[in-house]
């Protein structure tokens, strides 16, 4: 079974983005699709945020004066 985390774990996963951003990477596929569990329940993939932000760190560490991409 895929662990899933709610607003509050991806917090604590350092995650700290507002819903109207995370909504607006989402659509451009760069931040992982939420999951809708109920119409005000929503959660994501553990496994896809992690993954997300190791390519952050990734990148981060490839070009460290960069800008990432305006996100």
């Amino acid at each position: 079974m895929p662990r899933v985390l709610d607003r509050n774990g991806l917090r604590d996963l350092g995650v700290c983005l507002s819903n109207t951003h995370m909504l607006r990477l989402e659509s451009r596929g760069r931040f992982p699709k939420r999951v809708y569990l109920s119409p005000q329940k929503v959660v994501w993939l553990e496994s896809e945020v992690s993954e997300w932000l190791e390519d952050r760190i990734q990148k981060r560490s490839k070009n460290p004066n960069k800008d990432e991409e305006n996100v």
